[in-house]
């Protein structure tokens, strides 16, 4: 099978998402472009792809895995509980929109 194949592409796009979550930006971006490339304009899935490739050429700009954010959320979490003998909510309901 080569670039073009179409589980090649499959395969080749679920890659681009794990080096995208796990922070790998220039691998991301670089499989992203030969995946676009490779289903060409008349592919159903290439303005998702090229919409995938974006967001991981700003994620490469700004240095943040989708894992780091949620780091972060989780270290922001513990030192408000720990800031609030264990309730990292302070005392107010969580907010949660989803």
């Amino acid at each position: 099978m080569g670039n073009e194949h179409p589980e090649t592409l499959w395969s080749m796009n679920y890659l681009t998402m794990s080096y995208l979550e796990s922070g790998r930006f220039d691998d991301s971006v670089d499989l992203f472009e030969t995946v676009v490339d490779g289903l060409g304009e008349e592919h159903h899935e290439t303005r998702n792809s090229i919409e995938w490739l974006e967001i991981a050429r700003q994620r490469q700009r700004e240095g943040i895995s989708m894992g780091q954010t949620e780091l972060n959320a989780n270290v922001a979490l513990t030192s408000s509980a720990i800031e609030n003998d264990g309730d990292p909510y302070g005392g107010k309901e969580a907010n949660l929109a989803i």
